[in-house]
Order: structure tokens, then sequence, then C-alpha cells
């Protein structure tokens, strides 16, 4: 031994498996009946099932079907007072049922089948073994823990089923003393086994190498009576206790359920209940056991769906063992949904968690998102979260994080405590890795000069599965086991009590964590991102309009399912667009219901604000607007409309007080907006700014006309749409790599273009492109009184592995960029200095984009776009990506779009791009009565937005939702719906934080920069 330890430890390695096959020793073969295949159908309408014989080998086809197996025995009198175990494997993911309850989940894991990742048994309860008599059913799946395999891994046969095979169904006999030794040897023997240099053995591991290899010379697996001469010789193993001070793990279970990935939605509800069921059986058995668990839908899902099981995680949370976290509705992509929405998602997410369970989250728990946005901060302390949880930032590309716990300021100023876990992972210990995550996570600790507390979340993860006895059992042999460090289960709370207590020189990372991966997420799925910018602008309305009504009915439940809808689909691989085809299927008809619903009770809303009949438009902006609007029907005297749209509506010139009414017809327009023929280009011109097109498309020259500024730069074209080569090293539908900008080229320009509106109101070029396959047609409309010109595009998109952006080169210089995020702005790098700067060559933004130099800017705004990038004076908004996993037809066919390009005198500040960008988004809402142009509610700052107005939700009271859009400082007058009487500023929870005094109908407030202010109002 002492001249050969590599062979010692294969020695130790093999016999500590040997002393696994001693665990179940005796089986006993079901009687199996089976009926399918099926849908997703309930046990009762399984129960009616017509069943059959069912054969080892009986494939489960096809995929995502569902077959229910019956399953009989009886016990020998001998094993009645044994522990026994179910063992059933279809080589998938299937629910044990018993007593018409989900009894366990059973997931196979093909990489390890039958060990650790081969969940295929079921410990019966006790109960049922003393009776003698088994009959269980089995709920099997025919997908496993990750959906299906993609056709790229080289899975031709997916459709027949073939990969998912009932191969076993017995009663196995457990034998406790051999579960005990097998693990009781586990630990030391693989900790032993991961010695960085087995030729250079420190004395510990020289001292527990040499006892295991005393423990085989004295133990025969096979044979029961020499197992007690291990004892002794274990006992002094574990006697060692760790230093005084070493690296503490705080353990928690875990098991990231993806609500939406490579398997629908509907799919998860069962992820859940399997992975559900199989915690609160195993904290029977583990009273040390924690289990901590996020996104308030799943919770719902296993109230609608499995109301017993839902009543035993109620029980466990009690206890203390079942740990809610995250307080947020889903774990939801933070890049892409708007302000509002965040907010949404923890006022549903913790009414949800405070109300059902009777649980307070401290954490905001999201470990799998792709990049946090720098208005976060805020947003959590607001709902009452002091905590931040994440691994994902482990994963960048150029800049590893430099620390692990840190104080993360927001854009604001607002700071919550950070933990990134060192382990780097969510899915700790899984694949027969329990004691190797142990391991590297107090390797992989970056701030050993300022703490020694660390949390470790552990399981099976993304497609569920969750913690394993095995991993429990060695959990319960590591609490101080010398050469590892100190851990114990604690709740989530626990850990950052003690991680506050020992950080010492907290370090400040201040503004968005940007992640140094998956850029394609800005972009995929473009049919997505657009219902959900569609449906949070409509949402918006719809709540306003009810909210300001003096005349109307709140429908709080409808709005509160819709909302729900909204933000089921911003879960992190939903909206981002890294799913499987199936589930865009789904959010396809989530967002036309939406729609269709919200547009209903927007016109029912808007009727209220009125009387009589007529046509009028409602301003949904917290300012005084003006513009063109496209009539649903003509104004009462139809002489008076200037123009026709192409469409043949009636065009009108509407002028609005901030929350108020306009009636078309009413007030002049400005100077006329005019189109004309310079040569063989195209001239777009209203007084504020001059366009000129060539008959290809790109803009040659874009004229801000107050103070002469050229705004295209010289020689070059702008709105050009260019390609790039879109085949990412890894991860199709997530990544784009820095190396596609090599592979730019310029697609042909239009061929054709026309006139299509000849003003006064709007002018408007159209032209047509084939870029073969794909085509488009893109309307360009200059506006009587606008600052912009409005980019429309409709496009058949057939490419593949192509990247579709459009770019404008212009006459600003600047080392930074701003991005809009939700609640403010940030500022990115426009050169590659540095690695951080290569590594943001693609970033996210909500409504709109500026390069400015002191005295004059150009922004782009979007209304369903989320990619950008601003290299040297070139600006680009990406538009379509056509990924082909994990939907091989992702993008694929139409796909409508707007952009509009806004050049402007001074910053973008002075210049209210904001506002611009806010009014692009958020149209005039007509409405079918005179409405009262009389304004609703107003502020009297320029830096102000009123971002919501809605029910409060446990009154009837006003809410309304501002934030400050300058970075600014300052005080503002609000002045309040009529009738108001009482304002209370209150935190996203709507829990008062002060009394505000109210003086004719106003409410002085001071604001700071970025700031969120909610006002209650009754």
């Amino acid at each position: 031994m002492l001249k050969h330890p590599k062979l010692t430890q294969d020695r130790i390695r093999l016999f500590t498996e040997r002393m696994a096959q001693q665990i179940w020793t005796e089986k006993l073969p079901l009687e199996v009946q089976v009926a399918g295949p099926v849908g997703r159908i309930p046990l009762a309408e399984a129960r009616r099932l017509k069943y059959r014989k069912a054969s080892l080998g009986l494939a489960l086809q096809p995929a995502w079907s569902t077959w229910w197996f019956r399953a009989k025995g009886k016990l020998p009198i001998a094993w009645k007072s044994r522990s026994v175990d179910l063992i059933f494997n279809t080589k998938s993911e299937a629910q044990v049922w018993i007593g018409g309850e989900p009894y366990q989940g059973l997931n196979y894991d093909t990489a390890h089948p039958y060990k650790d990742g081969g969940r295929v048994n079921a410990r019966l309860p006790a109960d049922l073994v003393r009776r003698g008599i088994i009959d269980v059913e089995v709920e099997a799946a025919a997908n496993g823990l990750f959906g299906i395999p993609l056709a790229e891994a080289g899975y031709s046969n997916v459709s027949e089923g073939s990969l998912w095979v009932f191969t076993e169904a017995a009663l196995a006999l457990v034998d406790e003393e051999a579960w005990k030794l097998y693990h009781d040897l586990f630990v030391p023997a693989e900790w032993v086994r991961l010695a960085p240099d087995v030729k250079k053995l420190d004395p510990w591991r020289g001292f527990v190498l040499a006892r295991l290899n005393e423990l085989c010379n004295l133990v025969v697996p096979e044979d029961r009576a020499t197992w007690k001469k291990a004892a002794p010789i274990l006992k002094e193993i574990y006697r060692q206790k760790n230093a005084s001070y070493s690296h503490e793990i705080t353990a928690v279970g875990h098991a990231h359920i993806d609500t939406g990935w490579l398997w629908p939605v509907a799919e998860t509800v069962r992820k859940c209940a399997r992975t559900f069921s199989t915690a609160t059986r195993y904290m029977e058995r583990y009273p040390d056991y924690r289990f901590a668990c996020s996104q308030a839908v799943q919770y719902e899902m296993m109230k609608e769906r499995y109301p017993g099981l839902y009543r035993r995680i109620q029980a466990a949370v009690k206890r203390g063992q079942w740990v809610p976290v995250g307080g947020s509705w889903v774990e939801p992509d933070c890049n892409i949904p708007s302000g509002e929405s965040l907010v949404r998602q923890f006022l549903y997410g913790k009414r949800y968690f405070r109300q059902e369970l009777g649980f307070e989250c401290k954490e905001f728990w999201n470990p799998d998102v792709f990049g946090y946005s720098g208005a976060l901060p805020q947003i959590m302390k607001e709902a009452g979260m002091d905590h931040f949880v994440t691994q994902k930032l482990s994963w960048n590309q150029f800049n590893k994080p430099i620390h692990q716990n840190f104080w993360w300021e927001g854009i604001d100023g607002s700071r919550v405590l950070t933990h990134f876990p060192p382990a780097d992972t969510y899915n700790a210990m899984a694949h027969h890795h329990a004691v190797r995550d142990l391991i590297h996570q107090t390797e992989n600790c970056a701030d050993n000069d300022r703490t020694n507390q660390g949390l470790m979340l552990f399981g099976y993860g993304d497609g569920g599965g969750g913690p394993t006895t095995h991993m429990l059992e060695v959990l319960s042999r590591v609490k101080d086991f010398q050469g590892l460090p100190r851990t114990a289960q604690r709740p989530v709370d626990a850990f950052f009590t003690r991680l506050k207590k020992s950080l010492k020189d907290i370090p400040v990372m201040s503004g968005e964590l940007y992640f140094e991966l998956h850029r394609g997420t800005y972009t995929s799925q473009a049919r997505t991102k657009l219902g959900n910018r569609k449906s949070e602008v409509a949402l918006r309305a719809v709540e306003l309009l009810y909210a300001l009504a003096p005349r109307s009915t709140y429908p709080a439940e409808e709005i509160e399912a819709l909302w729900k809808t909204v933000l089921l689909n911003q879960f992190h691989d939903i909206l981002p667009g890294s799913s499987i085809g199936e589930v865009y299927a789904v959010s396809d008809r989530d967002y036309r219901d939406i729609l269709a619903k919200a547009s209903a009770l927007q016109e029912k809303a808007a009727s209220a604000w009125g009387e009589g009949k007529g046509l009028s438009f409602i301003n949904p902006c917290s300012w005084s607007r003006s513009g063109v609007v496209e009539c649903p029907k003509g104004p009462k005297d139809a002489d008076s409309t200037p123009q026709k749209s192409a469409s043949g509506a009636p065009l009108a010139w509407l002028n609005a007080p901030s929350l108020g009414g306009a009636t078309p017809g009413i007030g002049k327009a400005p100077r006329p907006s005019a189109v004309s023929r310079q040569g063989s280009n195209f001239v777009l011109d209203n007084g504020k700014i001059r366009a000129e097109f060539l008959p290809t498309g790109e803009l040659v020259h874009l004229v801000e006309l107050e103070t002469g500024r050229e705004s295209i730069l010289p020689g070059e074209k702008a709105n050009a749409f260019v390609a790039f080569d879109d085949h990412s090293n890894n991860w199709d539908a997530w990544d784009m790599d820095v190396f596609h900008l090599e592979t730019r080229r310029a697609l042909p320009g239009a061929r054709s273009a026309k006139i299509l509106e000849k003003g006064p109101l709007r002018s408007t070029l159209e032209f047509s492109y084939a870029f073969a396959p794909s085509r488009m047609t893109l309307q360009v409309s200059l506006d009587a009184g606008s600052g912009h010109l409005d980019f429309a595009a409709e496009m058949d998109w057939r490419h593949r592995h192509t990247f579709l952006k459009v770019e404008f080169p212009v006459a600003v210089k600047s080392d930074l960029a701003t991005y809009e995020i939700q609640y403010g702005a940030v500022t990115r790098p426009t050169h590659f200095n540095t690695t951080h700067d290569i590594a943001r060559f693609e970033s996210s933004a909500q409504r709109w984009i500026d390069l400015g130099e002191p005295g004059f800017g150009v922004s782009l705004f979007t209304d369903c776009k989320y990619g950008y990038a601003v290299h040297g004076q070139v600006m680009r908004i990406s538009l379509l990506r056509s990924p082909t996993s994990p939907d091989p037809e992702a993008d694929q066919g139409a796909q409508a779009f707007r952009y509009a390009i806004y050049p402007h005198a001074g910053t973008w500040r002075e210049a209210q791009t904001v506002r611009r960008a806010y009014e692009f988004n958020h149209p005039w809402i007509p409405a079918t009565v005179g409405v009262d142009p009389a304004s609703r509610a107003s502020i009297d700052s320029p830096h102000l937005i009123l971002d919501a107005v809605k029910k409060a939700e446990d009154s009837a009271a006003t809410i309304l939702r501002l934030y400050e859009c300058h970075g600014e400082r300052g005080e503002a007058l609000v002045r309040l719906p009529r009738g108001s009487r009482k304002v209370e500023h209150v935190n996203l929870l709507e829990e008062t934080k002060t009394a505000l005094p109210v003086e004719n109908g106003q409410v002085r407030i001071s604001f700071r920069p970025f700031e969120l202010i909610s006002l209650k109002v009754t």
C-alpha cells in the first residue's frame, strides 16, 4: 500500500462499489398492467382506461406521451418488518401514486443508471409493508429530465420512443446495515480518491488511506459476518474533527425546475409534482433536510392540480424543512421585461408566499438568468428584499467575478447583499459528485479573506429531480469531517445571518451585473418578444383607464390573471428565446389571448371616460402630447379630414393634456409633412427634420433643421440592412460570439420604391426587399410635428443561422453610448479597449439607445427589440436571428417590427428621448364617447414618468407608480386624480412608508436619481 497508493485508491473504490451491491440482495417481481399511450390526464381519468398486461421491453412511444401502469405484489412474511423499496424503471420520468396521492417521483438519468442519477426506487411506507399487499400506480412520461434528445445529438429515432423502455418492476428488500456501511465508507473513500497528488499525500490523507486499506483486508462485502470489523476503523476516521476555523457550508436542497425549456409548461406541472413529492417524502426520513423552492407559479400549479401534495408542502413549510425562496412569480429574465413587469413578479410572488404559506422571502433567488439589470437592487429593496443569490456570472466568457460576496448597488444607490455560491452551480453534488463539490466549493472561494461562509445548492436541477438520499446520507457524515468544509443544512435566511455576521470589508459592485454569454437571447424568438412588449403596453392602458374612469368597476381578478400569464412567459428560458417549439406554440396563443382580452377591456374602460357618442382619443402619457393618429372611423365633419392613410382610414391631428382626451379635427397641425423627389432620391421634410433616401432604401442624409446638423456620417449609408454568420461555439439559441462581427456582409438594397402617402399629416415611402430566401416590405413615415423617422417592417424571414441587423453610421462621436433599462439608463463603451469592453459587444436595452455629444445626439427607438450595439460611430439594432436548436423553426415566417431614428439638439435628457420613445410604444387610446379634454393627473417635472396607474391590491385606493428617468435630483408637484384626499408613500407591496400632505388636490414629492416612487391615493 505504501509503495502503490494509486492501486490502493482503486482497490478502495472497487471495494466501496461491491459494498453498494449488498443494499438490495433480494427482489420480487411485480405483476404489472399498462394503459396508453394517452395525454397528460389526471389519475381519475387514468383509472377508467383499459389496461393490459405489461411486458418488459415495452417501448413508450411516441415522445411526450403518457403511460399508466398498475403494479401489484405480495410480500413474504419476513419482509413485513423490514424496509422495502419499489423499483420501477421506464428509463424516463415517472410518478409513483399510492392511495390516490402522488407519493414520489422517479427520474432516470441515462448517464448514471442505478447510481445516484438513476432514481428508480421509492421506499415504501411502513404501514403498507406491514400489510404485505402492494398495489401502486405509476404514471410514466415518454421524456427524460431534459425533455427529449435533440436531433443534432445523434438521436434520429426519438419519435419512435425507443429511448424510453419499461425494463423492471420489482420489490427489493433493503439491507439497512449495508446501506449505512456503504455511506460510512463512501465519504472517506471518495475524499481520499480526490487527492490532488496521490504520490504526495499529506499526513491525514495518508492516515485515511492506510485505515481504509486495512478495512479492505478485514471486511468482505459479501460476508455479513465480517462487517462489524469495519466499525472501529471508521469510528477512528470520523473521530477526527475540523480545525477551529474553516470554510463553513450552509447546504440547501434545490431542484431548479425550469418552468418551460426543453419541455412544455404542461409537463412542468408534472415535473414539479414528481420533484416535490420526492422532497416531502425524504423529509420524513431525514429531519435535517432543508429544501428551497422558488417560483410562486409552481406552488399554484400544485394547489390546483395536486391539492394533497400542496398540503404536504404547506406542512413542511410550517416545520421549517421546506424553504420558500425568491418571492417572485417565476424566476424571470431580467433584461427584457419592463420595470412594471419586474414589480409584478415580486408583488404577486410575495403576496402568494405570504397568503398561502405564511412565509416572508427576504432574498431574490434567480441563479440561472442571463444578466441582471442595474434597476433590480431598488426593486428588490422596495419589495422588502435585502439579499440576492445567483451563480450565473461564474460562466462569464472573458472576466470572471472577482468577488462572491458584495453589496450590489443599483443605478439609484440602493444596495442588496449579494452571494454567489462558490461551487458555481445550483446543481451541486449531482452525478455522484457529492464529495467533489464540497471540495470544489472550498477551493473556489474568492473571498476567504473576508468570510468563511458559503451557500451550497445541492440536487438535480433544470429538469427537476432534486436531492437524492445518497446526497442526504453524505451530508449527514460531513458535518465536521477533517479535510472537508464544516457543513450543515440550514434555511437560507440563517445563512445570510451567518454571512452578515462574518463578512468583513464588504466590497461594492455598482450598476448592472452584465453576463458575458447568451447575448443572442436579446433577439431570439422575436414574436415572443413582440407579444411581451405589446402585452405590457396593453395591460398598462387597461389598468390606467379603469383606475381613472369615474364610472367603472375595476376588473381586478381578470387583470391579475392576464398579468400572471405575461409573467409566466417571462420565465428565463421562454422570453429569452431558448425553449423548444412546443413552448412557443403555447406562448403565441397566450399573447393572442392576452391582447384580445385586453382590447375588449380597454374598449369598455375607455367608454367610461365620457358620455354620448363620438370619437375621442385618450392620451395615456403623463405629459401633454400632440401628434397624428389613424382614426378607426372619420371625425364628425368628414370634409375637415385633411388626409387619409394608405389603408383608407382618416388621419387626424390630436393635442391632449396629460392623461386627458382629445377630439380629432380640433386643433391645428404644425407645418405639414411633405415628400418630394430629388433626382432618383426621395426627400421627406416636415420643418423639423429632412431625410433623403436612395431608391434602394438607404438613408444618406438626415438633417435636424433647428441646428442644421447632419446626422449621418458623410459618405455612409444608414438604414442599411446587414447580415452576420450566426454560428456560435455553443448554445445555438442562446449565444452569439464576438467573432460574428468579422462576418458582416451588406444585404441588397430595395428592389423597388414608391411614395405611399404625400402629406400633409403623414408622408410615407415604401421599399420592397428580396434578401433571398427572405422578403421584406418597409414603410418609412414622417408625421407632421414629429422629430423622428418611423420605420415599419413586415417580413417573411426564411434564413437559417443568419443574424439580421440594421445599422446607422452617425455623425456623432463618443466613448459611451446610453441604453435605457428598467426605470433608468446606463452607459456602455463604444470601443474595445479592455476585455470588459469587448465583452459588451452586444447589449440589451428597453425602448431606446442614444449616442450623443454635448450639443447633439441621435437616438434609436424600437417597439419590440432588445439587442443593440454601438461600435465607434455605428449604431445597430439586432432585428432577427435564426437558430435551429432547441427549436428548429425559430423565427421562421412572418415578422413585424418598428424602429425609429431621432436626431436631436442637446443631450438625450434635454431632447426628452425618454418621452419620445415612450410615445412611440404607447399609442393614443380610442374611445367611442366624447371624452372631457381635462387632465386626470399630471406632474410638473420633466424628469418623472408616471409608469403605472392601478387599483390598490387590498383597497379601493389608486396606486401611482412614478420613476425619475434622467438621473436628476429635485422636487415635483403631482396633481392628483379628482377627489383625492389622502396620499401615502408606499413600497412595491403597497405598505405605507410615510404619509404625504395633500393641498388643493396636489402633493409635493422629492426625488433622487432614478428613484422609483409609489403613491397610494385614496
